[in-house]
C-alpha cells in the first residue's frame, strides 16, 4: 500500500500556537488514531443538533453551514431514539466520571471526518519496534464530521450544559481523553460508506447476551442471582430442577425444541416488574435503583423464595410452553406484577405469596384466541382453512400493560375472561 510522505518532526515545521496538535498513529493510507481531551474535539465538531433546520444554522459562519450540510447528508436526524440514547449516554459517562463504575465501563471511539488540512509530521521509531509515531496539526477552526460517535458526542454537551445536574463539574467533561479515529481527505461517498458500514455491518449482541452482560444493573445481577441459585420442583425428573437450565442466556428466543423455559431478557422483565411493578412494564434503557426498602439482599432472598414457589406451582404449563401462553414475555412481566404485592418493600402490598399464586390458580393459560384476543397476542386466521390461532408476536411493551390488568385487578372484564369458568 502506497502511504504520503511523512516529514521528520521540526519544531519550525509544527507551529504549536496555530492550530491543533494531535498524536497520530497511521492506519492506512487516509486514516490515523489519536486520543484527545472530548474539549478539543468539541472545537472540531461543532454540536449536531444546530444543523438541523434553517433557524438553526441562521447565524453560523460559511464554514458551519458547509459542515451542517455535508453533516446532513450523511448523518440520521437527531430525535426519536437517537435523542432518548444521547440522554441515556450522559446518565453513563455520569456514573463513569464520577467513578461508580470502577473500570468495568467502555465507550466507542469516535470516528471523525477530518474536513480542513491535516499536516503529518514524523517522530522517531523506538528500536524498530514499535509502529512510527506522528504528530499532526490541523489549524484552529478547521471542523469535521463525525461518522459514528454523534450520540456520545451530544452526551458529553449534555453533560456540560447542566454538569450539576449529574453531580460533575464543567471542568470534568472538558478534560476527559477520548480516542478518535480520524479520516482525512475524503469524498462525500467515501463518508457516507464508512457511515454505512459503522452503522449497518456490525453484529449488534443478542438482547438476552446484552443484559446478562450489565453487572451494574441491580436488576441484572438479581436475575443473575435466581438464575444460579433457585431450584424449582418439576414432575419430571423427580429432584428439583436448578432454574440455570431452563433459562437461555445466548439467544432472545427459545426454540420449540429447547428445553429450556425462558430467555434471560425475560427473566429480568419477570424480575424488573416483581420489583418495581406495573412502571416497569414500559420500561427504559437508563440504569436503575432499587426503591427504597429494596436492598439487593432483600431482593435476592424475597423473590428466590417466591420464584420457587411459583415457577414450581406452574412447572407444568412451563413445560407444554409452545401450547401454552404462559412463557410469553409479556405473560412473565405480567407474573412479576402479581407478585409485586407480596413483596416485603411494597407497602401497599395486601397479599402474601400464597395468595398470589393462588390469584393465577384458574387462569386458562392455553393458548386459544377465544381466551387470550385483546388481552395479548394477535389472532392469525389461516386463509385456506378459516382456522384462527393465537400469534404471539407482540411483546413487554405491547402487551404487558393489558397482560398485567388482565392478571390483577378483579374489576376488569379481562380479568373473567382469561379464567376457566368456576365448576
Amino acid at each position: 500500500m502506497e502511504y504520503s510522505a511523512v516529514h521528520s518532526i521540526d519544531g519550525s515545521q509544527v507551529d504549536v500556537p496555530g492550530g491543533h496538535i494531535l498524536p497520530l498513529q497511521r492506519i492506512g493510507r487516509k486514516r490515523y488514531l489519536s486520543s484527545m481531551p472530548w474539549s478539543q474535539l468539541r472545537q472540531i465538531v461543532p454540536d449536531p443538533r444546530r444543523a438541523e433546520g434553517r433557524r438553526r444554522v441562521e447565524h453560523a459562519t460559511a464554514d458551519e453551514r458547509q459542515q451542517a450540510e455535508l453533516r446532513n447528508e450523511i448523518q440520521r436526524g437527531f430525535r426519536g431514539a437517537k435523542q432518548q440514547n444521547a440522554r441515556e449516554y450522559a446518565r453513563y459517562l455520569a456514573m463513569v466520571l464520577n467513578g461508580e463504575r470502577d473500570e468495568g465501563w467502555s465507550t466507542p471511539v469516535f470516528c471523525l471526518w477530518m474536513l480542513g488540512d491535516l499536516n503529518v509530521h514524523g517522530a522517531s521509531q523506538v528500536q524498530n519496534l514499535l509502529p512510527r509515531q506522528l504528530v499532526g496539526r490541523t489549524p484552529f477552526g478547521n471542523l469535521g464530521i463525525l461518522l459514528d460517535g454523534e450520540t456520545q458526542h451530544v452526551a458529553h454537551l449534555l453533560l456540560q450544559e447542566n454538569p450539576e445536574d449529574y453531580g460533575l463539574e464543567s471542568r470534568q467533561v472538558g478534560d476527559r481523553m477520548v480516542g478518535v479515529e480520524i479520516h482525512h481527505d475524503l469524498t462525500v461517498r467515501e463518508a457516507r460508506q464508512i457511515f454505512h458500514d459503522r452503522n449497518r455491518l456490525g453484529v449488534t449482541a443478542s438482547k438476552s447476551v446484552g443484559l446478562s452482560s450489565d453487572s451494574f444493573d441491580p436488576t441484572t445481577s438479581i436475575s443473575h442471582f435466581l438464575r444460579e441459585t433457585v431450584k424449582v420442583n418439576t414432575r419430571l425428573p423427580e429432584e428439583p430442577v436448578p432454574f440455570s437450565r431452563l433459562v437461555a442466556t445466548s439467544t432472545d428466543q427459545v426454540k420449540g425444541s429447547a428445553t429450556q423455559w425462558m430467555t434471560f431478557s425475560s427473566l429480568h422483565s419477570f424480575v424488573a416488574t416483581a420489583i418495581f411493578g406495573r412502571s416497569a412494564v414500559r420500561g427504559s434503557k437508563a440504569i436503575v435503583r432499587l426503591p427504597t426498602g429494596c436492598h439487593q439482599e432483600v431482593a435476592q432472598k424475597a423473590l428466590a423464595e417466591a420464584a420457587e414457589l411459583l415457577f414450581g406451582f406452574f412447572a407444568d404449563e412451563f413445560d407444554r410452553r409452545s401450547d401454552s401462553v404462559i412463557a410469553a414475555p409479556a405473560v412473565l412481566a405480567g407474573l412479576g406484577v402479581v407478585l409485586h404485592g407480596a413483596m416485603p418493600w411494597n407497602l401497599s402490598g395486601n397479599y402474601s405469596l400464597d395468595e398470589a399464586v393462588m390469584l393465577l390458580a384458574d387462569i386458562n393459560w392455553d393458548r386459544d384466541p377465544g381466551v387470550w384476543q385483546g388481552v395479548m397476542g394477535k389472532v392469525v386466521v389461516d386463509a385456506a382453512t378459516g382456522a384462527r390461532s393465537l400469534s404471539m408476536a407482540g411483546g413487554i411493551h405491547e402487551d404487558g400493560l393489558r397482560v398485567s390488568t388482565a392478571l390483577t385487578d378483579r374489576n376488569s372484564p379481562m380479568f373473567t375472561q382469561i379464567r376457566r369458568p368456576a365448576s
